[in-house]
């Protein structure tokens, strides 16, 4: 039950921050659509790996990382041009 409520706590940061963390992906990659389909695919990644998260620390950090991992993703996979920066483009941006 602990890691439930563990779950639920970093789901609420989620929340808390949410508008910042799509602020940070639309910034990296300024497509409305792509980034609501990002953002989404970050609260599942952050929601299944809550037990990585410690309480105290950084969440907002903690959530940019996984947001710019999945941008990354998502240009790899969609080879569009909707954000036409490479990785080392992004880590700078980031």
């Amino acid at each position: 039950m602990e890691n439930q409520a563990h779950r639920e706590e970093v789901q609420q940061l989620f929340v808390r921050h949410i508008s910042p963390i799509k602020g940070f992906i639309l910034g990296l990659c300024p497509d409305f659509s792509a980034a609501d389909d990002i953002l989404q695919e970050v609260f599942m990644t952050v929601t299944r790996k809550a037990d990585d998260f410690e309480p105290g620390t950084n969440f907002p950090a903690w959530a940019r990382a996984i947001a710019r991992n999945k941008v990354l993703e998502y240009l790899k996979k969609s080879a569009r041009l909707a954000c036409p920066l490479d990785e080392e483009a992004l880590d700078a941006v980031a």
